[in-house]
C-alpha cells in the first residue's frame, strides 16, 4: 500500500482535495499508509502497538501530523461547541 507521499504533482493536488472532500463529510482517510506509521513504537501492530501507543499519547508524545488529524476529527465531532484545541 502506498501513502500520499507516493503521488506528485496534480495527482496529489487531487488526492489531497480528496481526502479534505471525505473529511467535511465524516470520512477521516489516514494518508500515511497506516495509524501505525504515525509513531515508531519499536514494536508491531495489534496489542502490544495500541498499549504502548496510548502511552506514548498519554505522555504527549506524537508527531504534528497526527496532531492534525486528531484535531480535525474532534473539531467534526463538536462543531458547535467550544471545546479547547490539544494541548
Amino acid at each position: 500500500m502506498r501513502h500520499i507521499d507516493y503521488f506528485k504533482g496534480a495527482d496529489r493536488d487531487d488526492i489531497q482535495r480528496l481526502i479534505k472532500m471525505c473529511s467535511e463529510v465524516g470520512l477521516f482517510i489516514v494518508s500515511k499508509d497506516e495509524l501505525e506509521s504515525w509513531m515508531d513504537l519499536g514494536v508491531l501492530k495489534g496489542k502490544a502497538w495500541n498499549r504502548k501507543a496510548l502511552e506514548e499519547l498519554h505522555d504527549g508524545k506524537y508527531s504534528k501530523d497526527l496532531r492534525k488529524f486528531v484535531e480535525g476529527i474532534v473539531k467534526f465531532l463538536t462543531p458547535n461547541t467550544n471545546v479547547p484545541a490539544l494541548n
